[in-house]
């Protein structure tokens, strides 16, 4: 039996996702014939065979992005298979996952013939047990999502424990990355920020073995690692950690850092593993931030980036988001204080970025703030940045469609990939984006209410009365009003 691991990006990037060389090196184990393919030519081809991505008997898609199912659509246009699973008929039978999906797989169902649901280390024996039988069977091993049987309630699967996982520690080409490997610290954040997707689709918080991954990585030979992970600084083990591989000569890069858990002592442990620069998401003023789950003032913030600087950190990156439901015109004013009075004591880097809605969080509920708006709040918190980048309204708007839609999205998802170019740009997809008014107003731009059913309500990933308790505790805290007249859309002060 043939098996395609496919990426829908370039090769180097592909080399990078876990999953991709998880899902490739397990089946290889099981006995299939396996092969990587990403978007490496005209028709993707094998890497290691060069068979043509149509020659296989299953292509096993992870996606990581939500504009990767443009990219997914073309790699199989390429290679003359159909994009509509219901005329497959002979062709390679198409299974996709990846945290975009798990949130919500019905803008690309009509696309694929088994969605993925959950951590990797339980579904992988379920999947290869699949791969055996019948297409229907796929919903019977629980974790499985068959499109083509109808919206079925699918429950997700997670791993108990992930302190001897097999993707607690994945070596990658550190000429690409800039690190020899990618070692995980933890899975979920016991924060929970009422904007963040990723927390909530890895409930509950599970911690690794940092003293099992520290010994690992120490005989492993490695030089350079990658901590992976929402909230490291929340691992009680992590200063010991850092120490130890430190010690060892091990350098280490680290993901972007909570404020509140970012303690002196951690900077410093941090600057002696050899990282110079400190990513840290304050994402709005302290008003807005306080209700969203990240409780610190911006004292503290000034106060950890005197440390930093102080202790020999070169530079600050810090990540906002505009566009927040119930953002004013003052939390934007605040956050230039917060930069100014940060840049003062030293060099900084701000990226500003929309707030997008995403499934299965607090915030599902609430519409997204308009395009021409976005970039308005963009220019108010960048004007007077030394250094700054932010991801594009047209893009984030794209972004927020292919998770809130529904099956119909397909059609959006269909005229882009007919377009014929590697990468799209916003000219592209404002055209786009023109085309399906429909579809921004009845996705994007619409406020749903709980109770409402949701184009991802047969997915259960959480507890959804405790979102529905959260999204009111935020309306009343942030002076909101129920009818959905809501400053998401529109900026008193302004």
């Amino acid at each position: 039996m043939r098996v395609a691991v496919a990426y829908p990006s370039s090769p180097s990037i592909a080399q990078l996702s876990t999953s991709f060389k998880f899902i490739k090196t397990a089946l290889e184990n099981e006995g299939f014939l396996v092969d990587g393919v990403s978007m490496n030519g005209i028709p993707p081809r094998g890497e290691e065979t060069n068979a043509p991505l149509n020659s296989f008997d299953y292509i096993i898609f992870t996606l990581h992005y939500e504009l990767d199912y443009i990219n997914m659509i073309k790699m199989l246009a390429y290679s003359r298979i159909p994009a509509s699973s219901s005329k497959r008929n002979g062709f390679p039978t198409v299974i996709i996952g990846g945290p975009p999906t798990l949130a919500n797989p019905e803008p690309i169902a009509n696309f694929v013939d088994v969605v993925a649901l959950g951590d990797l280390e339980e579904l992988m024996p379920r999947l290869i047990n699949g791969l055996t039988g019948k297409l229907e069977e796929f919903e019977e091993l629980g974790g499985f999502y068959v499109p083509s049987l109808g919206k079925h309630e699918v429950h997700r699967v997670y791993a108990d424990h992930i302190e001897h996982s097999p993707l607690s520690l994945i070596k990658v080409d550190g000429s690409l990355f800039g690190s020899d490997a990618l070692v995980e610290v933890m899975r979920g954040c016991p924060h929970h920020c009422l904007f963040c997707m990723e927390s909530y689709l890895n409930m509950p918080v599970r911690l690794g073995d940092l003293s099992s991954l520290s010994y690992r990585i120490r005989e492993s030979g490695l030089g350079r690692v990658a901590l992976v992970g929402l909230s490291v600084g929340d691992h009680p083990g992590i200063l010991q950690f850092i120490d130890e591989l430190t010690e060892s000569g091990i350098s280490l890069s680290f993901p972007s850092l909570r404020v509140d858990t970012l303690s002196c002592d951690l900077i410093k442990s941090i600057i002696r593993s050899g990282q110079r620069t400190l990513t840290i998401a304050p994402e709005s003023s302290f008003r807005l931030r306080r209700m969203l789950g990240k409780d610190f003032s911006s004292e503290e913030l000034i106060e950890k980036a005197r440390c930093a600087f102080d202790n020999g950190i070169n530079r600050i990156k810090m990540y906002y988001m505009v566009g927040l439901p119930g953002e004013q015109y003052e939390d934007l004013m605040q956050i230039k204080l917060e930069l100014i009075e940060v840049s003062r004591l030293g060099s900084t880097y701000v990226s500003v970025n929309p707030w997008i809605p995403k499934p299965h969080t607090p915030l599902q509920w609430f519409p997204m703030a308009g395009i021409d708006e976005l970039k308005k709040r963009i220019r108010i918190v960048t004007r007077d940045a030394r250094e700054y980048s932010f991801y594009d309204p047209i893009h984030a708007t794209v972004q927020a469609l292919l998770s809130l839609g529904d099956r119909d999205v397909a059609a959006f998802i269909l005229d882009a990939a007919r377009i014929s170019k590697d990468h799209l740009d916003k000219g592209d997809y404002r055209r786009l984006l023109a085309h399906h008014p429909d579809l921004l107003n009845k996705y994007v731009y619409a406020h749903r209410r709980p109770g409402d059913i949701l184009p991802w309500s047969h997915i259960k990933v959480n507890n959804e009365k405790a979102l529905e308790s959260l999204y009111w505790k935020f309306i009343n805290e942030a002076g909101l009003a129920v009818d959905g007249n809501n400053a998401s859309t529109s900026m008193a002060g302004s």
